[in-house]
């Protein structure tokens, strides 16, 4: 099953205003290194989150496992977060929609 990594862009109301599906890797380490080394410039000087998510193949496929980052301006780097930002409560599956 392959990681899906997808950033989404907070604005007004903080609220989801977009997002991008920039890839996916069938190992864990491929996806995590991608992120922490922002490879490809995730970040694009717009999103402010990123989401990695482990879905399985098929119709309306089952997220097994999310991960969610946050940019930080200051460091320039993508950080993990402890959890689901608030504004993700209830919705799952960003990359397939």
């Amino acid at each position: 099953m392959p990681w899906f990594i997808t950033s989404v862009l907070i604005k007004d109301k903080n609220l989801p205003h977009s997002s991008r599906v920039f890839g996916f890797y069938e190992k864990y380490i491929d996806a995590y290194e991608a992120v922490n080394t922002n490879r490809g410039s995730m970040n694009e000087c717009l999103y402010n989150y990123l989401v990695v998510e482990y879905i399985e193949e098929g119709i309306h496929p089952h997220v097994h496992k999310e991960e969610w980052w946050n940019w930080n301006d200051t460091l320039t780097r993508w950080e993990m977060m402890s959890g689901k930002p608030y504004f993700s409560d209830g919705i799952i599956n960003w990359a397939l929609g």
